[in-house]
């Protein structure tokens, strides 16, 4: 012990020398990194250039490989990326969301309250299967006890076009944000919308300049409407509504951003359901009462709505957690005004809580064909000038306008033709 006790004062008073002195800690210092040099120094392995004459500096999502994947979140807080374009089996699991990505997008996770967090996607770890993700805690700013309802994933190059992500809150509220005022990928989460008392999220969607929107409810209400209908917003904004709902408990239970030649698939609690096509949806104005596009019976109500093509899978969840994927052409496409049909997927006592679309994000264009564009809203007709109707009475246009003028459209000169000398008359 007196030794020991001999050495502890030693080297007090050799700290304290050191201490007192500022040149004798440089040299220390010198020291400790020379030896560490010569330890693990080695030559440079990267080349230093000049960036002088260059174009543009590079990205680092540009350093990884370009690989489609689906990244999926679950209701026990994990998150997966799964290899490969091939839609993945849920197994046991249940599924909050289901993104197609490619590995060098962007993927924001976006919470009931209203809050956001982006991640790279290639940062998300690898796993065989749905099952065997990592927390969500572990790759962003989010919470274990938080609630994603929603997820969109897009590369970095969609922030400098005119795309957007809708939002959409049980009470009907509908907000628009453009890509470029999303935050990027940092260690807190950001508000991407403001959720009055009592309210929440339900869904998040990518849309484009000239998309429709589609908004389903409880009471089996449904619209459609154009996207240019709800501006763009700043993050902190609450947005607009976009639907008036059909009573006191009426609640939004579905939002999506309709497809040409898609369909709407619609699910009851009950688990009966069938698909209408998009188009049965007539186009009208934001905030509408909207149309029944399900007869509802028994006090049943509508669990969830997904637009998608015939080919596209959906998850239905039930409230005990269970899930079971079906295809939209399982189910006949019928007309709003029929009956549904018992989807036969889980018992009796079963109800079903949501659900979830198998998400790859549409390329932003009109839903509607114009053919039917034409059939479900008033187009405003063509017009001609009186110089257009001289010269091209025939021309799409000249007729209604001839005869909104109170004229009659000149018949069109007769081409003339010259026939050569021996041939028939």
């Amino acid at each position: 012990m007196q030794d020991e006790f001999k050495q502890l004062q030693a080297t007090i008073k050799q700290l304290e020398a050191l201490l007192a002195a500022p040149r004798k800690m440089r040299a220390l210092i010198i020291e400790e990194l020379q030896a560490v040099k010569n330890t693990y120094g080695d030559r440079r392995r990267t080349d230093i250039v000049s960036a002088q004459g260059a174009k543009k500096t590079g990205a680092t999502s540009e350093l990884v490989a370009a690989a489609d994947v689906w990244v999926v979140v679950t209701r026990d807080g994990k998150i997966a990326r799964l290899q490969g374009a091939r839609r993945p089996g849920l197994g046991r699991a249940t599924p909050l969301l289901v993104v197609r990505a490619s590995t060098r997008d962007t993927l924001f996770l976006i919470t009931a309250q209203g809050r956001a967090a982006a991640v790279q996607v290639q940062t998300v770890p690898v796993a065989e299967e749905v099952g065997q993700g990592v927390p969500w805690s572990s790759v962003c700013a989010l919470e274990a006890g938080a609630r994603v309802v929603g997820g969109v994933a897009f590369p970095a190059a969609a922030r400098t076009g005119s795309g957007s992500l809708l939002l959409a809150a049980r009470s009907g509220m509908l907000k628009k944000i453009a890509l470029a005022d999303l935050p990027m990928p940092a260690s807190q989460t950001a508000r991407v919308m403001t959720v009055g008392e009592g309210d929440q999220l339900i869904c998040a969607r990518l849309a484009g300049p000239e998309s429709e929107i589609v908004l389903a409810t409880t009471a089996g209400l449904a619209i459609r409407f154009r996207s240019e209908q709800v501006r763009a917003m700043g993050l902190a904004a609450a947005g607009v509504q976009g639907i008036k709902l059909g009573g006191a408990h009426d609640r939004v239970v579905g939002m999506d951003v309709a497809r040409a030649r898609g369909d709407v698939l619609l699910v009851t609690t009950s688990g009966e359901g069938k698909r209408i096509a998009v188009e049965d949806l007539p186009l009208q104005g934001r905030n509408g009462k909207g149309v029944t596009a399900l007869k509802l019976a028994g006090g049943g109500l509508l669990a969830g709505a997904v637009v998608g093509m015939a080919d596209d899978d959906v998850a239905v969840v039930t409230a005990a957690g269970k899930a079971k994927v079906v295809k939209l052409d399982k189910l006949p496409r019928r007309t709003r005004a029929a009956r549904t049909i018992a989807l036969g997927l889980f018992g009796e006592k079963e109800q079903v809580a949501q659900l979830v679309h198998f998400y790859e994000a549409p390329a932003p264009a009109s839903a509607v064909p114009p053919a039917a564009a034409t059939r479900t809203a008033k187009q405003p007709p063509l017009k001609a000038s009186a110089r257009q109707r001289q010269l091209w009475p025939d021309k799409p246009g000249a007729k209604s306008a001839a005869k909104a003028a109170g004229g009659k459209p000149r018949p069109a000169a007769k081409k003339k033709t010259s026939r050569k000398r021996g041939a028939k008359k």
